[in-house]
């Protein structure tokens, strides 16, 4: 085998995925590479296609603009551009063919309301390319990419103001008649804007003109450019299209359909639901303000019924090509969308009051109220205490301040209801807070509030809180004796009383008394039913938002790695154990604790790994000085080792594709972790994690592992040479024996 590294199938492709090998060379060999290497080159190697995204957004933008302006030569000279662009985006490898431009108007951070007019996303083969991720291109390619970011946000404006919320471009060049349909469908949009704009300049001038436009109308009665398309790309007369679509329109609301008509969102989507016309029609290459491509990316994606209705209630209402439509569907089903602050939130729920009252007024759709309010209700859910506290409800009316000015709009009902409720949880959030310190009143509407997150009744919140208050003395300390004569009474609440002490605690210790706390919480775990349900609410807690750290991250994974094991010796001393307590551990794990684990983060696995790499991102920004990254860096550093040992002890696929990536990076000072601005006074701390992973892998690694554990003896040399500190050459050397111990208990599993 040499020093090839062999993964199984189900190993490999996650490994690949979290970015650990080269994907070129898959089974029969190949070397590990680190995650932040891997990542960075990743980028690096995909700028090439990012650049000619904004290009061929611009591209776009200019077409079409010329075409209004009947500017013909800037037309030609586009299209033709547009051709050589195509081309190159086609040979990206893996590609699906799919290009998706769609406005999400959610606002540039630091660039104020007005950038909500150019915040749109552009999707091409795994790739999410917006604002931020063209600045981050435009920095690494360096300056002849320095003026891309203006492109982008020239282009999205041009875009905005043609009216076009989305573009659905295909790509196809092994169809021989593919770039003429793309022609037609391009020219018939051109075309059918520039009329859009001269009826629009008539209207206004209030000029009568001689003739009525010869626009083809959808099922609202409003000319629609996709069905102009489809008229030119298939040579058929207009009239002949037009004459489809009240027939579709009819089956396309009637109560209770099932198929395929009933995962359209419009009457030009629909005219592919029917056998007969989709063999007989091709659809158009480039499509714009499809108001399916809101709710799905791709056309192998199914939207669920209730999404499809509430979409085509959203472009009724506000039309195909408003951009309400774009930012309402954004709030209710981008898979990334959080309220970031307190303007996003006003102008959603604006936006949803509105699709609320269509909705109950008419009978098509006012079923779907009570889908779109569980959204929403999930959304808040997710939204941070300190955006939902810079927002109050008076009298039915969301009010904040924006830009120095007091801002007041009014919601709807059932909507202000759900909203008050989060608003009322942040504030029985400091309540609790400062009930540690100061003596603090709760009403009936507080209980309400605790009982209905936890799914209790008021008098348990009112005993819980009760129970709680006694647990600190008048200056906000735990009193540790205190909680655990308590827990008979805690225990009385079963399984909600940890989800209920780790919501209002987990963040609000003081940093000393964190130890006796998380101690504590394990003997009251080990009074009820098992850890099941406390792994459950600690682990998804810590993957809840994978995009974001707090400072009860490390809390979670510390009392996991705890809850993992079976012996009590820490029960009252510090959990806070040293890698070499927590690895030594092999007879006093808790089997069935670790299978539980493990099997939720492999269901998980998405959410774990963009939570690892987001950490694992911070941590390296924070050791090279970014200014941007304010969580500190010791903070940062122990996170990332509680993660390792988490996987230390759970093992499984995707905690030995983790612990792969990382062995791969911090035990080779190539890969620049070491060389890094902070890197020479935080030396102890990276070696510990490398000391963490190289003993992980001696538990749970395999053949492969081992392999790559002899791959980095070699190189211990020039992390030995990296300092003359005798602790530095200590540190190494002791490394150095659990790289060698690591690899002989590989060897004895048989690996």
């Amino acid at each position: 085998m040499g020093n090839d590294v062999i993964l199984d199938d189900a190993a490999e492709a996650l490994f690949r995925e979290l970015g650990g090998t080269d994907s070129s060379k898959t089974g029969s060999g190949y070397q590990a590479t680190g995650l932040s290497e891997v990542l960075n080159a990743h980028d690096r190697r995909l700028d090439p296609y990012r650049a000619l995204l904004v290009t061929f957004a611009q591209l776009l933008a200019e077409f079409f603009s010329a075409w209004k302006t009947g500017d013909v030569r800037r037309v030609e000279e586009a299209r033709e551009e547009l051709h050589l662009v195509c081309e190159k985006l086609n040979k990206m490898p893996g590609h699906d063919g799919r290009i998706l431009i769609r406005h999400q108007g959610r606002g540039i951070a630091g660039e104020g309301r007005a950038s909500a007019e150019y915040d749109t996303v552009i999707l091409f083969a795994g790739l999410t390319l917006d604002l931020f991720q063209v600045r981050a291109a435009s920095r690494r390619i360096g300056v002849t990419a320095s003026d891309f970011p203006g492109i982008f946000v020239s282009a999205m404006n041009s875009l905005a103001s043609l009216g076009i919320i989305n573009i659905y471009f295909r790509l196809d060049f092994s169809d021989p008649a593919y770039w003429d349909r793309v022609t037609a469908s391009l020219t018939a949009i051109g075309a059918h804007l520039k009329l859009v704009a001269v009826t629009e300049a008539s209207a206004a001038r209030n000029v009568k003109r001689s003739t009525d436009p010869n626009f083809i109308l959808d099922e609202n009665g409003a000319p629609d450019p996709n069905l102009e398309a489809l008229a030119i790309v298939n040579k058929q007369k207009k009239e002949a299209v037009a004459g489809l679509i009240p027939k579709i329109a009819a089956v396309l609301d009637k109560p209770g359909e099932t198929g395929q008509i009933a995962e359209c969102t419009d009457s030009y989507e629909a005219v592919f639901a029917f056998k007969k016309l989709r063999e007989a029609l091709v659809r158009p290459p480039v499509e714009i303000n499809v108001v399916k491509w809101f709710i799905c990316a791709h056309d192998s994606e199914m939207a669920l019924a209730e999404e499809v209705r509430t979409a085509r209630a959203a472009s009724r209402l506000f039309g195909k090509s408003s951009p309400k439509t774009a930012r309402v569907l954004d709030a209710l089903y981008a898979p990334d969308f959080r309220y970031q602050n307190p303007f996003l939130i006003m102008d959603r729920m604006a936006m949803v009051s509105e699709l609320l009252l269509y909705m109950e007024n008419s009978e098509l759709f006012a079923d779907l109220c009570g889908h779109v309010l569980d959204i929403m209700e999930l959304r808040l859910d997710m939204a941070a205490d300190s955006v939902l506290s810079q927002v109050c409800l008076s009298d039915g009316r969301i009010e904040t301040r924006i830009d120095d000015g007091d801002v007041s709009i009014p919601i709807h009902t059932a909507l202000a209801g759900i909203l008050s409720f989060f608003c009322n949880r942040v504030s029985v959030k400091a309540k609790v807070k400062a009930m540690i310190k100061d003596p603090v009143v709760f009403g009936p509407d507080d209980y309400k509030v605790i009982a209905e997150d936890f799914a209790i009744t008021s008098v348990a919140a009112e005993e819980l809180i009760g129970l709680l208050r006694g647990c600190f003395d008048p200056g906000g300390h735990f009193l540790r004796g205190a909680f655990e004569k308590r827990i008979p009474l805690f225990s009385e609440h079963k399984e909600k009383v940890f989800e209920f002490l780790w919501h209002f605690l987990k963040e609000h210790m003081h940093r000393q008394e964190r130890i006796g706390f998380l101690n504590s919480l394990k003997v009251l775990i080990d009074s009820m039913q098992g850890p099941g349900l406390a792994l459950y609410t600690l682990l998804t807690d810590f993957v809840h938002d994978p995009e974001t750290i707090t400072f009860s991250d490390r809390n979670a994974l510390m009392l996991a790695n705890v809850l993992l094991r079976k012996f009590n010796k820490e029960l009252h001393q510090d959990i806070e154990m040293t890698p070499e307590e927590v690895l030594n551990v092999v007879t006093g794990l808790d089997r069935d604790a670790v299978e539980f684990a493990q099997d939720l983060i492999d269901k998980d696995r998405e959410r774990f790994f963009l939570k690892f790499r987001h950490i694992h991102a911070t941590l390296r920004e924070a050791l090279d000085d970014n200014p941007r990254i304010t969580v500190p860096l010791r903070y940062l550093l122990t996170l990332e080792r509680e993660v390792y040992m988490l996987f230390a002890l759970v093992g499984g696929v995707t905690g030995q594709a983790v612990l792969r990536s990382g062995l791969s990076e911090y035990g080779d000072p190539e890969f620049g972790i070491y060389e890094m601005v902070h890197s020479a006074q935080e030396m102890p701390w990276l070696l510990q994690i490398l000391n963490v992973i190289v003993r992980a892998l001696g538990r749970v690694g395999d053949a492969s592992d081992g392999v790559l554990l002899h791959e980095i003896r070699p190189r211990m040399t020039r992390l030995i040479n990296m300092s003359q500190e005798q602790r530095h050459r200590d540190q190494v050397r002791r490394l150095m024996k659990w790289v060698d111990e690591s690899g002989i208990k590989i060897k004895k599993r048989g690996g």
